[in-house]
């Protein structure tokens, strides 16, 4: 679970992947939401207006403090942090950093290291692979089916 608090509303984000808001005031309920499934959340930040919060399976909600709009962001993010600027700073696919503006979560800017060989190779080869074709792990699970 995981708290934060962002202009009178508290956010509570639950285990099961569920998110609470309540009014700080008087604690009564306003909103809950189930945005990505079942997942824990792993990281939780607010900027006052906002608030981000990062899920175990890599996505990543937005939630204003009002709770009356919530957007799913991206996927396979790895860590989420607001800057001084209230720019919201992504770290996702492994080596890329993309900013977003705060109030419209339009792309500001994107950064990726040129992609080298070794990496080339487990992005365009290994990866769709390995999701392809049955894991060792799971052979049991698809002979069974």
């Amino acid at each position: 679970m995981a708290l934060a608090l962002a202009a009178n509303t508290v956010l509570v984000a639950q285990s099961d992947g569920g998110i609470l808001l309540f009014d700080a005031a008087d604690f009564s309920a306003k909103k809950q939401l189930q945005p990505a499934g079942k997942s824990e959340p792993h990281q939780l930040v607010t900027n006052g207006q906002w608030f981000a919060i990062l899920y175990h399976n890599g996505k990543l909600v937005v939630v204003d403090a009002s709770g009356t709009t919530h957007r799913l962001l991206d996927n396979d993010v790895s860590a989420v942090v607001f800057d001084a600027d209230n720019q919201l700073l992504v770290a996702d696919r492994g080596t890329r950093l993309t900013t977003y503006q705060s109030d419209g979560f339009q792309v500001v800017d994107q950064i990726e290291p040129q992609l080298d060989v070794l990496n080339g190779a487990y992005r365009y080869v290994v990866l769709p692979i390995y999701v392809c074709f049955p894991k060792p792990g799971e052979l049991g699970n698809v002979v069974t089916y």
